[in-house]
């Protein structure tokens, strides 16, 4: 049971972070780099989609 506890607030824990990176580099969400936004799902987005 502890294990299983653990495991789901590592997975909550990486959820909540979902950086981008770009060249080596991690940007948080809400970053503009080139025209492409850094949406909260980890993923460049273009500005105009």
């Amino acid at each position: 049971m502890r294990k299983m506890i653990v495991c789901c607030l590592l997975l909550i824990s990486q959820a909540a972070h979902a950086d981008c990176s770009f060249s080596g580099e991690s940007y948080p969400e809400g970053t503009v780099i080139n025209g492409y936004v850094c949406g909260a799902d980890g993923k460049w987005h273009g500005k105009d989609s």
